[in-house]
């Protein structure tokens, strides 16, 4: 198993084990603070709350990559520029347009997440002698066929 996978399995476990008493304490504090029209929205809004939750878990492991392999290498720059622009945007729209909390809150945890990447990306800067997947990129040496001292045609 490469350290890459291995550190992001490990990275997932962390955080699952934060994930549930975390969704169960919101659950909770839902149920008591909120105000809900039924058990239905009741819910719906703890499950709407934990896809929130799971899609900023999902997006932390590469933090944590980054950290124990103390390398940005497999991050090309075209996706830099993307995420870039994708987290403007998402501010921009959660500024303007109307919507719940929850939502807005969602918006601003990939900023979160950009910053640390990009504090990671100064810090850490990149390793040219990784590979795309954290392995290291050694090309075997192949004699071309024919070349031999006595097989030389003219």
């Amino acid at each position: 198993m490469s350290e890459t996978k291995k550190y992001d399995e490990e990275a997932m476990t962390y955080l699952c084990y934060a994930l549930y008493p975390i969704m169960f304490c919101y659950s909770i504090y839902s149920m008591l603070y909120n105000e809900h029209k039924g058990w239905y929205s009741y819910v719906l809004n703890t499950l709407v709350g934990a896809i929130y939750l799971f899609g900023f878990i999902q997006m932390t492991p590469q933090l944590y990559i980054n950290y124990r392999l103390k390398s940005v290498e497999h991050m090309p720059q075209r996706t830099m520029v993307y995420r870039f622009l994708n987290t403007i945007i998402d501010d921009l729209f959660s500024f303007i347009i109307v919507m719940p909390t929850m939502h807005r809150i969602s918006c601003f945890r990939d900023d979160v997440i950009f910053v640390i990447y990009l504090y990671q990306r100064y810090i850490y800067r990149v390793d040219k002698t990784r590979g795309f997947y954290g392995t290291s990129e050694e090309q075997p040496q192949v004699e071309a066929e024919g070349e031999g001292e006595g097989d030389k045609q003219i």
